[in-house]
Formats: structure tokens, C-alpha cells, sequence
């Protein structure tokens, strides 16, 4: 896959993280200013929590796995070492 390709995966990719965390975060807004403090309620912000947690976990083992993957995990390849 050409470099180009793959950098611009990337770039949708964190879009589409940062508009699921701006969605969870006018959820939890919502929810904290015009929500009344019933049951449903409380299930709908931890299910926001959960949504926001799972979706930053993924895209930094998504990060990760893709820079081990392509040889930038941070290592001096280039160092001939004994």
C-alpha cells in the first residue's frame, strides 16, 4: 500500500474518532444539565463511557499494531548493534 494511502486512512480514521467522542461528550452534557436522575438515564451514560473508552482503546492498539506492522515501533533499525 503506497505511504499516501495510508496516511490519509489515518486521517479518517482520528476523524471518525473525534466525532465519536464529541458525541459522547454532548451526550454526557446533555444528560448532566436536562436529564432527570432516573435509571435509564445512568445506563445511557455509562453505555457513553463505555463507547468513548473502547473507541480510544481501539484506535491506540489500531495505532500501534499498524506502526509494528510498517517497522516504526521506535526501534533504530539502521543501528548495526552486538
Amino acid at each position: 500500500m503506497p505511504e499516501n494511502n495510508h496516511a490519509n486512512l489515518w486521517i479518517i480514521r482520528r476523524r471518525i474518532v473525534s466525532l465519536v467522542l464529541i458525541f459522547c461528550a454532548g451526550v454526557i452534557v446533555y444528560l448532566l444539565l436536562r436529564g432527570d436522575d432516573i435509571r435509564l438515564h445512568e445506563t445511557i451514560a455509562n453505555g457513553v463511557f463505555l463507547l468513548a473508552g473502547s473507541t480510544i482503546g481501539s484506535y491506540l492498539f489500531g495505532k500501534a499494531w499498524s506502526d509494528i506492522k510498517n517497522g516504526k515501533n521506535g526501534k533504530n533499525n539502521n543501528c548495526k548493534g552486538k
